[in-house]
């Protein structure tokens, strides 16, 4: 998950804090961006590389294939 740490709409504690109750204990990997709320728009590169990253190397060294 990349949340932004100046995000006025979803702060990046509470985004963490919601996705921490939905997700397999081990799987989340978060990663804070000096980002509001458009991480995509406001970050592009930086929000493109950690995408990038994930597809090929997954969370932690775990194959992506069994994340999605």
């Amino acid at each position: 998950m990349v949340t932004g740490l100046r995000d006025a709409v979803s702060s990046s504690k509470r985004s963490r804090s919601a996705m921490e109750k939905s997700v397999e204990k081990g799987l989340l990997k978060v990663v804070d961006v000096d980002a509001g709320h458009w991480i995509m728009l406001e970050s592009a590169q930086e929000t493109n590389q950690i995408l990038e990253d994930f597809f090929e190397n997954g969370v932690d060294g775990k194959e992506t294939k069994a994340l999605l």
